[in-house]
């Protein structure tokens, strides 16, 4: 279980690097570590500026909870400001939360695999070529980067084909699901800039 909640830790930690400061990165990144580990590290009580100590004043159900110091969305407009993006800070930190408080149920959904899997053998491979399979065409068939938002074109450069064909059976079938919305909606936004288009320069010959 130590094993799947790194790996969960890992995750959010790519994703916030493509989204946030590293200062904010490493403190994401070390409180989650700190709530998890058996002896957890000491922190100055007396440097009461950093963001790991504000928060860490609210307490570990708060954290998980999602009860975060408001020096966190302050910081994240700082750096969307740096970075000249048009960002919600808030709408940040909900992704965020979410990516946490989907540890404790990726956890439980990891255990019951192993404890209670009666899955057969057979099956399980013949489930997970054919999804691999099927994650190739998605690979092939994605939209451009540049058509894509940065947290689009994310959700394909975090993770390569290889990565995503290692994934357990549940978790691969949400990645495809997931995919293949954001492909469906780029192929809507190209249909409807054809229509547009060759709308532009039909006219009216009769006359």
């Amino acid at each position: 279980m130590s094993s799947t909640y790194t790996n969960e830790i890992d995750n959010i930690d790519s994703w916030l690097t493509n989204n946030t400061s590293n200062y904010i990165r490493q403190s994401v990144i070390t409180l989650l570590r700190h709530y998890w580990a058996d002896n957890p590290e000491e922190f100055d009580e007396n440097d009461s500026d950093t963001l790991t100590t504000k928060q860490l004043s609210f307490g570990r159900r708060a954290f998980f909870a999602g009860a975060w110091h408001h020096d966190w969305l302050i910081k994240q407009e700082i750096f969307h400001r740096e970075k000249r993006v048009k960002r919600s800070a808030t709408l940040w930190l909900i992704r965020l939360l979410h990516k946490i408080k989907l540890i404790p149920v990726i956890m439980w959904k990891t255990r019951n695999e192993i404890l209670h899997s009666t899955t057969n053998n057979h099956t399980t491979e013949a489930q997970h070529s054919e999804l691999n399979t099927i994650i190739e065409h998605i690979f092939s068939q994605k939209p451009h980067s540049r058509t894509m938002s940065h947290c689009d074109n994310a959700y394909f450069t975090k993770h390569s084909v290889d990565k995503v064909k290692q994934m357990k059976l549940w978790r691969k079938t949400a990645w495809i699901t997931g995919a293949n919305l954001i492909i469906h909606k780029y192929e809507q936004i190209s249909t409807e800039q054809s229509v547009r288009f060759l709308s532009f320069f039909q006219w009216d010959d009769g006359g």
